[in-house]
């Protein structure tokens, strides 16, 4: 067999984030920034997996694979019951259990032991662990190479399955959006009805200019908690104060409609306007630390909008924003009293691709 490339985009949150755990609507949008992953046959029995981003590599047994695919499993049931985070952050310390999880977790799914070895090199221009799907990019690509080797045809809807697997051993009770958002590509319209009956609706229209130049993600730093421990302080927060959050969640769902129609007639002071109403609803649910409220009030203040994209943080980094600008040096001005630099993007890159 010959060797098999993969790759797929990063993703942001357009609107929904947090929201979407419990069953309200997410509108993603994929990023110019890709995870490949290219698979290599061998001649042995032997499975290695090279990271080049965290310059470390594995080889392993199929047994040693899924030996510890089957404790990660047990780990998380452990952590469903208890609902401790120091369980799941136990699960993927190392962040190569990650990867080996994602091929244990495709190969118990087809339930076929590989003929041969192989071996997975992966590389990613996707910054990791700043909201912007780097994970579940990982995962859809693993399981999409492995699929293809195992001779599958490879159906997003099955790898989106393979990889909510994957993703929860990280984040816990993660809603799957990530996945698809990754797979499909373009605008993706998300929605979990239970843990059996996802919403998976690919948005038939593209972001067009002027809105689609005026994007930047803007990095505040890795924050300390995981996306894991801020579903669940969100989630303490929901069995504290439910009507209340149960209203942010309405308001955030209401936003999400909204913004489709917004992108769909690009009007562009209505999309500063949404934006910044999703970010007051996400810091209502304390996911947004002082140092990043103090730079987004800034770039609100000098004609832009900006919101976090992902899980957040309370202490200081939130991962990146996605930001919102009409006037770049403007932006460039106010994040310089940050030391922060914008980064251009495009909305609307392809999703899962076979080179």
């Amino acid at each position: 067999m010959k060797q098999i490339t993969v790759s797929v985009p990063g993703k942001v949150f357009l609107m929904g984030e947090h929201a979407v755990v419990y069953g309200k609507p997410a509108l993603y949008a994929a990023i110019d920034k890709r995870c490949k992953v290219r698979l290599t046959p061998r001649t042995d029995k032997k499975i290695q997996i090279v990271a080049e981003n965290f310059q470390k590599d594995i080889t392993l047994t199929t047994d040693g694979v899924m030996e510890k695919t089957y404790v990660a499993q047990k780990a998380w049931e452990k952590f469903q019951k208890e609902n401790k985070v120091d369980i799941l952050k136990d699960i993927t310390k190392d962040p190569m259990d990650y990867l080996v999880i994602a091929v244990g977790e495709t190969l118990l799914y087809y339930g076929i032991p590989p003929k041969t070895g192989f071996s997975l090199e992966i590389t990613s221009d996707i910054p990791i662990g700043s909201g912007l799907g780097s994970s579940a990019a990982i995962a859809v690509t693993i399981a999409s190479a492995i699929t293809l080797f195992l001779e599958k045809e490879v159906d997003k809807y099955r790898i989106h399955e393979i990889s909510v697997l994957v993703e929860r051993k990280k984040h816990g009770n993660s809603s799957g959006g990530d996945p698809a958002a990754v797979s499909h590509g373009n605008l993706v319209w998300f929605r979990k009805e239970s843990d059996i009956l996802k919403v998976i609706h690919p948005i038939p229209f593209g972001v067009l200019d002027p809105i689609a130049s005026n994007f930047y993600l803007v990095d505040t730093g890795i924050p300390e908690e995981s996306t894991g421990e801020m579903v669940q302080a969100v989630r303490q927060m929901y069995n504290q104060k439910i009507e209340f959050v149960s209203n942010v969640f309405n308001d955030l769902e209401k936003l999400t409609r909204d913004m489709v129609i917004v992108l769909k007639n690009n009007h562009e002071d209505d999309l500063i306007e949404l934006i910044r109403q999703g970010e007051r609803n996400l810091e209502h649910l304390s996911v947004v630390s002082d140092h990043v409220k103090a730079i987004i009030r800034d770039i609100e203040k000098s004609g832009g909008a900006a919101k976090i994209s992902g899980g957040g943080g309370r202490t200081r980094g939130t991962g990146n924003l996605l930001v919102y600008h009409k006037n770049k040096k403007a932006l460039e001005e106010v994040l310089r009293k940050y030391s922060l630099q914008p980064l251009v993007i495009r909305l609307g890159a392809p999703g899962l691709t076979i080179h």
